[in-house]
C-alpha cells in the first residue's frame, strides 16, 4: 500500500516543478536572443555612434564577440 501512494506524491511534485522548469528555460531562451540580438547590432554601429553612447571600437568589439550565454 505505501508503494502506490510514495509514487503519487512524487509526480505530483514532478506537476509543480515541471512549469516552472518550462518558465525558466523560456526565460533563459529569451535572455539569449535578446543578448544576440542586440550584440549584433553594436557590432553594426558606426564609430560616431559608438561615441554618442560613451563607447569605444574597442569595447564594442570585446563585448560583440561574446556568445551568447556569456552574460
Amino acid at each position: 500500500m505505501d508503494r502506490l501512494i510514495a509514487p503519487a506524491s512524487t509526480s505530483s511534485a514532478t506537476r509543480v516543478a515541471g512549469p516552472v522548469g518550462l518558465a525558466a528555460v523560456v526565460r533563459a531562451i529569451a535572455t539569449w536572443q535578446h543578448r544576440y540580438t542586440s550584440r549584433r547590432r553594436l557590432a553594426r554601429l558606426s564609430p560616431a555612434m559608438l561615441r554618442d553612447i560613451g563607447l569605444d571600437s574597442r569595447a564594442a568589439e570585446l563585448e560583440s564577440s561574446l556568445p551568447f550565454w556569456k552574460p
